[in-house]
């Protein structure tokens, strides 16, 4: 008779060795919180002093470094022999790697291991069909998928030779809280973006140039809209400071956007009342839809997981054009002017956004 497992019980080797700051590195951290606050023991595998170790260490979760600096995508010595070290030392009841660029390592890893279930949860664009005889053996040792949307599940049927049991969508697993609709407490709108990886700049460049042609539009008397970027460390860590500065001043922009560095991304969504997304490369993302949970409508860059989303739920927001700042601004825009609009539809669908992007559910999953 098989032994009942509880999940408190399970220690869980969390693979995510990435040097930047998104949705899948947010997705580890509070996996981890989870599996720790019900007893389980999690252990990150990371790269020192990345993002995800230093949100790792303000929580003290137990980390293992990977020796390297950063990890080669396509094949790695280095990680290959430092992954097998930790693998074999401790003993894990889960495997769960993030992202499809570390995972081919693990499967070769754990061919000898078949009773240790191994994991995958990826959110990225795939470029190419992985039907190679060896892409082929190495997934079979996958056991479980795991997707945040059926856009990205849909992504992973299309492009990987697995078995579509083993494919699930389990949502974002955002915490939803009971004050889920703080109005802003500025006299004009407050428009916000939320600064994470070098990849967004040129997004952000496309904000900053639709700022003074939008309060000319909508100007109501004094009354001036505002322009937050938050960062979620250091922002000369991912853009060029000094360029940056320049650039606001070059479009006379001094008093009308401010920069917030935060690791509280949940108050940072709470003081807008539009939230603009930059992260193009992320076909979802977290902070979007937590945006719409705190009923914010929400402006993000055009892929196809987000078009499905806002055409199921009309008015919660909106897609733009990569850089498209005439775009972005015409948007920003009527969603000022048809505010009331927006806000029945955040409100009608609320329910139907907690239920398939909720903790609970997630957690159920």
């Amino acid at each position: 008779m098989r032994e009942r497992i509880r999940a408190n019980d399970l220690s869980v080797l969390f693979i995510c060795p990435s040097d930047e700051w998104g949705t899948l590195e947010r997705r580890v951290i509070n996996d981890c919180h989870y599996l720790r606050d019900i007893g389980g023991n999690p252990v990150l595998y990371c790269i020192k002093g990345s993002p995800i170790d230093r949100e790792a260490q303000k929580f003290s979760l137990p980390r293992q470094f990977y020796k390297g600096t950063k990890v080669n995508k396509i094949f790695d010595l280095t990680y290959f022999i430092d992954l097998r070290r930790v693998i074999s030392e401790s003993k894990f009841d889960i495997i769960h790697c993030f992202s499809m660029d570390y995972v081919w390592t693990v499967c070769f890893l754990l061919m000898t291991r078949p009773q240790l279930p191994l994991i995958l949860t990826f959110n990225r664009f795939l470029k190419k069909t992985y039907d190679s005889f060896i892409e082929k053996w190495l997934l079979k040792r996958v056991d479980l998928i795991m997707t945040f949307s059926g856009s990205i599940r849909s992504v992973v049927l299309s492009s990987l030779p697995v078995n579509p049991r083993k494919v699930h969508v389990v949502g974002a697993g955002i915490e939803v809280y009971d004050n889920q609709n703080e109005p802003s407490s500025h006299d004009g709108k407050v428009i916000g973006c939320f600064l994470t990886n070098k990849s967004q700049v040129e997004n952000l460049y496309a904000f900053l140039y639709l700022i003074k042609p939008l309060n000319a539009g909508v100007d109501k008397g004094s009354v001036k809209n505002k322009f937050i970027i938050f960062s979620d460390r250091a922002i000369e860590e991912i853009i060029d400071r000094d360029a940056l500065d320049k650039l606001i001043s070059e479009l006379e922009l001094k008093d009308l956007v401010h920069i917030v560095e935060t690791d509280a991304a949940v108050e940072a969504i709470k003081k807008m009342d539009v939230y603009i997304s930059l992260a193009f490369n992320e076909p979802f993302s977290d902070l979007e839809i937590m945006a719409n949970l705190f009923k914010k409508p929400v402006l993000a860059p055009r892929t196809a997981s987000r078009r499905q989303l806002f055409n199921k739920l009309p008015d919660i927001g909106d897609t733009f054009y990569f850089q498209d700042s005439r775009e972005l601004r015409n948007k920003v825009a009527s969603f000022l002017v048809h505010e009331g609009r927006h806000r029945d539809a955040l409100n009608d669908n609320f329910e139907r956004l907690k239920t398939a992007h909720g903790l609970d559910n997630y957690v159920e999953k």
